[in-house]
């Protein structure tokens, strides 16, 4: 069974270990997206693994790993020997956990740990061997993906379908720097950033008004994004106001109108605030329910933002490729 590195984990793990992480995925997912060309005797297997000096049979490792969990995190190096916190036990112990959690936890279609530990314990007991706590138990079970959980109990598709990320056709081509909230326009300014993206929420942009005023400065210097929370606040930084909606807009099938193309996008929304209804030719995008502002363009000052969620994964998808047109728009116009 595969451990992951824990969520809580990741903090601690070196920039070099995300290098390599990263260029693991790189190469693997290429590999993925094209399965013909990684059979048993394939060359281009033979190719990655060269290129990522590593042996054949540890990048079919990687590719397993990544399938069970497609990020980034599941292709760290990692130290031999159990995790952090795994304490070893007898490989009695360890056979017995294992073989219940097959036939008691992913077999089963509705599965209970209280009757995984009862077994565990239970078969232990007969067999002579120390009682694992349950608290061991439920570390053996969390290092088993939710992804390989769903494929044992509903079958390959359904894990693809519920876990395989959604890929765009925008490559990352520069590092994402994040910055705090108490990070000042000149701590931003100091890493030279292509464009900045003022993020999501939640919060009321009025009780803001120190990020209001770091937007703001931000706008005359560097190309600005605004998403959700980022859109209202780049809205109040150059003017616009902002309230309280007597019913917030959440969930995944809020239609917007996109002024320029008469076109109705299907998105992604959760938010309590919003940008006062307005005509000006700023306002590009609004709510066919309320009349809200839904986007903002000012070409002038290199700055945009939209209250919908253009990022949304699970979809609708109909506003992606307004991220990408902001990023391909900050690769073409030059800095001021």
């Amino acid at each position: 069974m595969s451990r992951p590195h824990s969520a809580k984990g990741l903090t601690s793990v070196p920039d070099a270990a995300w290098e390599t992480a990263r260029r693991r995925e790189r190469i693997v997912r290429a590999l993925l997206q094209n399965p013909g060309a990684y059979g048993a005797r394939s060359e281009a297997v033979a190719a990655a693994a060269a290129e990522l000096d590593v042996t054949i049979q540890y990048l079919y490792r990687l590719i397993k790993a990544y399938e069970a969990d497609p990020r980034t995190r599941s292709l760290l190096p990692r130290s031999p020997g159990p995790p952090t916190g795994i304490r070893r036990l007898d490989s009695r112990v360890e056979a017995i956990i294992e073989d219940e959690i097959r036939t008691r936890y992913l077999d089963l279609l509705k599965p209970r740990k209280s009757l995984l530990i009862k077994g565990v314990q239970a078969r232990c007991a007969q067999e002579g061997l120390a009682k694992p706590a349950s608290e061991t138990i439920n570390a053996r079970l969390a290092g088993i993906s939710k992804r390989e959980q769903v494929k044992r109990r509903h079958g390959a598709k359904k894990a693809r379908d519920g876990f395989d990320p959604i890929r765009g056709s925008l490559e990352a081509e520069r590092p994402l720097g994040i910055v705090q909230i108490d990070h000042t326009p000149t701590d931003v300014m100091a890493v030279e950033p292509d464009g900045v993206l003022l993020g999501n929420g939640p919060g009321d942009p009025a009780a803001l008004p120190d990020c209001t005023a770091e937007a703001r400065e931000l706008v005359s210097r560097v190309p600005v994004f605004g998403i959700c929370l980022g859109h209202q606040l780049l809205g109040r930084a150059l003017g616009l106001e902002t309230f309280k909606l007597r019913f917030g807009h959440r969930g995944a099938n809020h239609p917007v109108l996109e002024r320029a193309t008469g076109r109705v996008l299907v998105t992604s929304q959760n938010h309590g605030f919003a940008v006062a209804p307005s005509d000006d030719k700023e306002a590009t995008h609004v709510s066919l329910y309320d009349g809200t502002v839904e986007g903002l363009d000012f070409p002038q000052l290199r700055a945009r933002s939209v209250q919908f969620h253009p990022e949304a994964g699970p979809g609708p998808h109909d506003a992606w490729s307004i991220i990408s047109e902001w990023i391909e728009g900050v690769r073409l116009t030059p800095a001021s």
